[in-house]
């Protein structure tokens, strides 16, 4: 055996494995117990993840995993938690996040694990931390020339963090690493380095691929290169999670295409952050529900996901056209200092901000520039009144004093519509935020989703609206996304399955953080445990760091 197959035999026995087995619920009861445990979980209200009414019982955990669930009454145990008129449910999933390696410089990721969050699932919207180019050796590129999963692998088993993760592969990133963000298709020998590059990161523990086709490079991708990338996929039983094309006006082109897509490659789909944007549009949510029925009744293996805001974030340079974005950040401020240019851009970019609710809709989230910071909190159409300029200038000169990175929050959707996508059987809950900590985001005015989402959906939609009941919206947040992603003994409390538990008062579960003040830590959540270590105690996170990269089987 050589060298990088000992290395991949290795990493794959140290990393916690799963596999695509039906989530079936065994529960291990007694009527007494003399078991001896490293901890037990008291009197908890008790939810399978799996959609069932919940029931009092007592969990034993030896290790990582559960080792019973019933009356333990004799049990002998090193640590008690008490959970009498609290909830006990696996640990909440994160189906889409853009944490990625941010967790080597926040480990206690502490924004997720105080909302009671587990796993996280990286690489969504097509960008993903791998592959990334090694030092090039040739003007010819091979699949060795670049550093792929089991490279993130081993810097993340060199490092100790709080949460579990794992990953999709980025279309985007896999395309700008071969070839750059050109406006083109790929000729023969980048299409081939292309697949083999997903192939090699599906082979070393990858979900799936991601796209972002609304963003560049995937903008410039022809539906016929996802579908055989997708291919490649589906030899895996991954998962495509993508980010469509548009999700405003031309929406319903977008969904189509992506049906359309796992029809003719047989990949599992995963639409991500489905909505509507823009009050134009709304209407549009019957047809868009009706696709996906359809689908989905052809024997399509089609999800989706939602954060429970009516707002998304992004960058501001995505209502400009993607034709002036080619080239990257560099070549696209380039073109906006050109005003004969910029004056090209401005019908289609003015028309992109209409069809998401208009200027006013668009509020400043992040910047990187001090005097910027006076716009942090502030709609984009209010800034351009109060300094007499039009909006689309505002836009322009705070993109290219930023070098082309600033990010927006845009309040584009409708409550009616988001409740509707919610109450949606095959809808996961993802928050399309990242761990962080309460002070790095008091830097900007990021979306409050990397700090309440999951409390949230609980309170909004199960407690305050009754829109989802309470055992199915923990489905939606652990059993579902374990079994969309493969993942053996994770979302589901059963015997033998890891210690990812999460214990919560349905009483008090809320979230605090604002569009104007995001960085607070939700609250109601008492205890989470990571593979069978407490990382949170009585509402007080420890020093633990007990999270794993988490593959599928």
């Amino acid at each position: 055996m050589n060298n990088k197959e000992t290395r991949r035999s290795f990493l794959r026995k140290t990393a916690v494995l799963g596999a695509g087995t039906a989530l079936i619920p065994w529960l291990s009861f007694s009527c007494r117990s003399e078991r001896e445990f490293d901890i037990l979980i008291r009197n908890g209200e008790i939810f399978d993840g799996l959609g069932g009414e919940p029931f009092t019982a007592d969990i034993g955990i030896t290790g990582d995993r559960i080792t019973a669930i019933g009356n333990l009454d004799n049990a002998v145990t090193k640590e008690i938690i008490n959970a009498e008129g609290l909830c006990v449910s696996p640990g909440f999933i994160d189906i889409h996040t853009h944490t990625g390696r941010n967790v080597f410089r926040h480990p206690k990721c502490e924004s997720k694990i105080r909302q009671g969050v587990t796993l996280d699932i990286s690489g969504n919207c097509g960008n993903s931390t791998f592959p990334r180019p090694k030092k090039r050796k040739s003007e010819i590129l091979t699949s060795d020339d670049f550093k792929n999963y089991i490279d993130e692998l081993e810097d993340f088993q060199e490092r100790s963090f709080a949460l579990n993760g794992s990953s999709f592969i980025g279309h985007g990133t896999i395309r700008s690493a071969v070839f750059g963000v050109q406006d083109r298709a790929p000729d023969s020998r980048e299409f081939q380095l292309m697949k083999d590059l997903l192939r090699a990161g599906m082979e070393q523990g990858a979900l799936g691929m991601s796209t972002g086709l609304e963003y560049v490079p995937g903008f410039y991708a022809e539906t016929d290169e996802i579908v055989e990338l997708c291919k490649v996929v589906a030899e895996f039983d991954g998962v495509y999670a993508t980010h469509m094309r548009n999700e405003d006006e031309s929406l319903i082109e977008a969904l189509n295409e992506a049906v359309d897509i796992t029809r003719r490659s047989g990949v599992s789909l995963q639409i991500s952050h489905l909505k509507v944007l823009g009050y134009p549009n709304w209407h549009k949510i019957d047809e868009v529900l009706e696709i996906i029925d359809k689908g989905r009744v052809e024997g399509l293996n089609i999800h989706a996901d939602r954060y429970p805001y009516l707002a998304y974030s992004t960058g501001l340079s995505l209502f400009f056209p993607e034709w002036a974005l080619e080239g990257g950040s560099r070549e696209f401020t380039k073109r906006l200092e050109d005003n004969s240019v910029k004056s090209r851009m401005r019908d289609e970019t003015n028309s992109r901000a209409h069809e998401n609710g208009g200027w006013d809709t668009v509020m400043i989230a992040g910047t990187s520039q001090n005097s910027n910071r006076k716009y942090l909190g502030r709609r984009l159409g209010e800034i351009a009144e109060s300094e007499g300029r039009k909006p689309f200038d505002v836009a322009s000169s705070l993109i290219l004093s930023e070098k082309g990175n600033i990010s927006i929050v845009g309040f584009g959707m409708n409550d009616e519509n988001t409740e509707r996508i919610i109450a949606e059987p095959y809808l996961m809950i993802g928050s399309d935020g990242y761990a962080t900590t309460e002070e790095m985001a008091r830097r900007g005015k990021p979306h409050p989703r990397s700090f309440g989402t999951f409390p949230r959906a609980i309170r909004e939609y199960t407690v305050k609206k009754k829109t989802v009941s309470l055992p199915d919206m923990i489905r939606k947040i652990t059993s579902l996304p374990a079994e969309k992603l493969r993942l053996k003994d994770r979302g589901v409390l059963k015997k033998n399955s890891f210690a990812d538990i999460t214990i919560f008062n349905i009483n008090t579960i809320k979230d605090k953080a604002t569009f104007i003040e995001p960085w607070h830590y939700a609250e109601g959540i008492e205890y989470l445990m990571v593979n069978g270590k407490i990382v949170l105690k009585d509402s007080v996170q420890t020093e633990a760091l007990p999270g794993k990269v988490v593959m599928p089987g």
